[in-house]
């Protein structure tokens, strides 16, 4: 099953989202009740282990939760009632019963606890394990969303969740970038994020799709009833009146008047592909419009978000894929370029001096009359940063040698076996000059090799990483202009080793790493 606790196999899932940590037992079952239900907790033989911390990341009808005990305990929730429990080991092993099933859930065997059968639990000393809390009412609604009939009873499903399957990999992959985007920040998982229900209605609908249940057989080829190209007509029309909003594929066959799982198969038989990939389509089409006709001062990411794109990172992989360049350079090509001094009433003399009094400064006025950083005469030494700072990031050592606002410089040493993940800048170019050893950079679907005197360009939108296999030092000059806020993402990330904190605070930054495959 795809790893979904950190990249480096330690470390604890949606630190971010800390509900609270005791070592009390009481206390966690105080706590936790308050977060899912009333339930009986007690302790297996001895309890000095036992250290209980539960973080949780709260969305519409799903919330995501990380929850460990560090001793054996017992639980006995009884029946749930009002939601479901999808539980995947990331660490240890736990015995559950639910209704008349026994379950040895671990690593590659996940657990779903229903909510009209009774559950018995017992979790091994150190266990840890990543819980899916999802509301009964929103899965039964998107279940007949995506079959066209109404359910008068409970959906139960298989309890045991076999991680080995492709199906329930991938939803495993989909969980775990909605765990990484929560990491992020409330404007990516939560009240905050405007396609909150695009999200929870995805994972709902492929975890009802993949995992076997008293619905399967509806998901059957030839289950479905077949809708017509009106459904589809109709679905189009809805969506092309709606583009930048945040739409969910219930909304979208309800207007076209036939199940969810019927418009996927009708969208497939008549256009090649789903109605999620139309509407996607769709909205890159439009941002092209505008990119090419955008007035100067216009960003990227207003565009983006404007015709319905929550992730600036994933707009420009889908748009590079769809027009065979980064959004940014079709950006640059609509705004033509002219320095024209005929009526600037400067003479090139008077011009020169002026240039150079600015170049003797550390600041200067803007035309509005604010100051930016600019750049300063002298020379920053072999051996040193700008004003004495270096960094450590991700095992390598980075030492700044220029920062404007417009570029900024820097010198790293990337000692063998250290990487930098897949990443993207959505607003600056970056370069790396290598000074000596060897660097392999991967961007897009190109692997480059550079050694000495070799430059490698990486412009910005593109999806880039950065690894020495060599088996021994490379020193490389780097740079990215303009500068943006890359300075002080170094200073933010200094010294730290949590992958998951790293990966957030970047996205703060402008830096956006991606989700493990």
């Amino acid at each position: 099953m795809t790893n979904l606790g950190e990249p480096d196999g330690r470390g604890e899932p949606l630190r971010a989202h800390r509900l609270f940590r005791t070592r009390d037992l009481d206390e966690a079952r105080a706590n936790v009740s308050r977060s899912f239900c009333p339930h009986r907790l007690e302790g297996i033989g001895a309890m000095r282990s036992f250290d209980t911390v539960h973080n949780k990341a709260s969305g519409r009808a799903l919330s995501l939760n990380y929850l460990r005990y560090g001793a054996e305990v017992r639980i006995d929730p009884g029946d749930l009632d009002d939601f479901y429990l999808i539980q995947f080991p990331l660490r240890g092993k736990a015995l559950v019963v639910n209704g008349g099933h026994e379950v040895l859930s671990h690593e590659s065997q996940a657990v779903i606890l229903n909510p009209s059968l009774r559950s018995r639990l017992e979790w091994q000393a150190g266990c840890e394990k990543l819980i899916v809390q999802v509301g009964r009412k929103a899965l039964q609604m998107v279940a007949e969303d995506l079959i066209g009939h109404r359910l008068e009873r409970p959906i139960v499903f298989s309890p045991a969740i076999d991680g080995t399957r492709p199906e329930v990999a991938g939803w495993a992959r989909a969980l775990r970038s909605c765990m990484m985007a929560a990491e992020r920040g409330a404007d990516r998982w939560g009240e905050g994020n405007r396609n909150q229900a695009v999200l929870e209605e995805q994972l709902i609908a492929r975890f009802l799709i993949c995992q076997p249940s008293v619905i399967q057989h509806f998901f059957e080829e030839g289950a479905v009833q077949e809708a017509t190209s009106r459904h589809v007509r109709r679905a189009r029309a809805f969506i092309h009146a709606n583009l930048v909003e945040p739409l969910t594929l219930s909304r979208i066959s309800k207007a076209a008047g036939c199940s969810i799982r019927a418009l996927q198969l009708a969208f497939r038989n008549h256009l090649g592909c789903t109605p999620t990939q139309y509407m996607r389509d769709e909205r890159l089409r439009v941002a092209h419009y505008h990119l090419l006709t955008a007035p100067e001062g216009t960003l990227v990411g207003d565009i983006a978000y404007d015709v319905g794109f929550s992730h600036l990172g994933r707009f420009s992989i889908d748009y590079r894929r769809a027009f065979g360049q980064a959004p940014s350079a079709t950006l640059r090509r609509s705004r033509p370029v002219a320095l024209n001094f005929a009526h600037s009433g400067q003479s090139s003399a008077k011009r020169d001096v002026t240039l150079g009094q600015r170049k003797q400064s550390s600041e200067y006025q803007k035309p509005n009359g604010s100051k930016r950083m600019s750049e300063t005469v002298g020379i920053t030494r072999a051996d040193e940063g700008i004003n004495g700072v270096s960094w450590t990031v991700v095992g390598q050592t980075y030492t700044p040698k220029l920062h404007t606002e417009n570029a900024m410089i820097w010198h790293a040493h990337i000692p063998s076996g250290t990487f930098v993940p897949p990443h993207i800048h959505p607003t600056q170019d970056e370069w790396i000059c290598v000074m000596d050893g060897q660097l392999e950079v991967e961007c897009g679907d190109d692997v480059h090799k550079a050694g000495p005197g070799d430059t490698v360009r990486m412009p910005m939108g593109i999806v880039h990483a950065i690894y020495n296999r060599s088996g021994a030092v490379a020193n490389v000059v780097f740079g990215v202009a303009p500068s943006r806020k890359l300075y002080a993402l170094f200073g933010e990330l200094d010294g730290l080793t949590d992958p998951e904190e790293l990966a957030r605070i970047s996205a703060l930054h402008e830096v956006d790493f991606l989700p493990p495959a």
